[in-house]
């Protein structure tokens, strides 16, 4: 966490901070702010490791026309796990997202799937459990609230609403029962996620019955979400062809370009 951030008096040129984690301090910077009524610039600032977790800070600094300035800063987790999933939290580190519907994979399903992974050696686990996840996800299974337009429209808003700021959307799909997304955050992604699910989910809860949408049972979105670190180019575009073939591969149109809630669509 920062603790604290130093400054010369009056309009200031430059500015230090000190972070500190749970064993002492461990980093420390310093920065030149930006000239008056400038654009914001953003510092990525030291890793803070403790405990054996690696967190990341961020500072933005920002000033307006007649020189104030004021600070943002934003935690990054590094690796990290959480209900049972490995996660990487790193800004400007091209990502690629799936989370889906409370009730998109029944647990009847889950339960017949740990049982096929289990019988694989161990080094083919993770990957036979994603693909036959992914195949479940397109089958459509659970109340599928996202086809309809006006919950459609309202999820693709909450993506778009922070493009540019928090984070430069790449690629998205919005499917029946699930989302994939590419995005290259510069913010903490679980709290990105977090707000497109919050969004979305109120927006359901309070509309759902007016617009006659059948929501799912207990719980709006599965918690947690799926995410994975593009490695190099080729990964970046295999994940961009996924996003917009996703539709056209379960069978909801010919073509990518024909997909309404997908960022390969013609109108998008």
């Amino acid at each position: 966490k920062l603790l604290w951030v130093r400054s010369a008096p009056g309009r200031p040129s430059s500015i230090s901070a000190s972070g500190v984690a749970a064993d002492g301090v461990v980093s420390r910077w310093n920065s030149t702010l930006p000239e008056r009524g400038s654009a914001i610039n953003c510092l990525v600032c030291d890793s803070f490791h403790s405990r054996g977790v690696t967190s990341v800070v961020s500072m933005v600094v920002c000033t307006n026309e007649q020189g104030l300035f004021f600070m943002a800063i934003v935690s990054h987790k590094g690796w990290y796990t959480a209900r049972k999933l490995p996660h990487f939290d790193v800004p400007h580190t091209l990502q690629f997202i799936t989370f889906r519907l409370g009730d998109a994979l029944p647990q009847s399903v889950l339960r017949e799937l740990r049982k096929k992974t289990c019988r694989l050696p161990a080094d083919q686990r993770a990957r036979s459990q994603r693909e036959n996840i992914e195949y479940w996800l397109d089958q459509g299974l659970g109340c599928c609230v996202l086809r309809c337009s006006e919950m459609a429209e309202v999820l693709r808003e909450s993506l778009v609403f922070h493009h540019g700021r928090r984070y430069e959307l790449v690629a998205w799909c919005i499917m029946p029962n699930h989302v994939h997304v590419v995005i290259e955050p510069t913010y903490s992604l679980p709290r990105i996620v977090q707000g497109w699910k919050s969004y979305s989910a109120r927006w359901a809860l309070m509309h759902g019955s007016k617009s006659g949408l059948t929501l799912p049972y207990g719980q709006f979105w599965m918690r947690g979400y799926w995410d994975r670190y593009i490695r190099d180019v080729r990964h970046y575009q295999a994940a961009v062809l996924y996003v917009h073939q996703n539709p056209v591969k379960a069978g909801l149109c010919k073509r990518a370009e024909d997909w309404r809630w997908s960022s390969a669509y013609k109108g998008a």
